[in-house]
């Protein structure tokens, strides 16, 4: 069995339930001013329960890791 580990710099990690795909390119959906928002990201590696992303997202941003949204989608926070 071989181990592969890495070791990244700079990236933000989330929970890889927030990313989403489609035609090879990935997005999440991020709350700004109550609105979701349909941001592009580049994840440099993932497994079944975090992202690491490099590039789309700030310290600080908020994710959207369940439910159905679509870009515009008022929302709330819970939790």
């Amino acid at each position: 069995m071989d181990v592969v580990s890495a070791t990244y710099d700079d990236v933000i990690v989330i929970p890889a339930s927030a990313v989403n795909r489609s035609g090879g390119e990935a997005y999440v959906y991020v709350v700004k001013d109550g609105v979701a928002t349909q941001t592009a990201v580049t994840v440099l590696a993932s497994d079944s329960q975090e992202a690491a992303v490099s590039e789309g997202l700030s310290e600080g941003d908020q994710v959207i890791t369940s439910g159905t949204v679509v870009d515009g989608t008022s929302v709330s926070i819970v939790g």
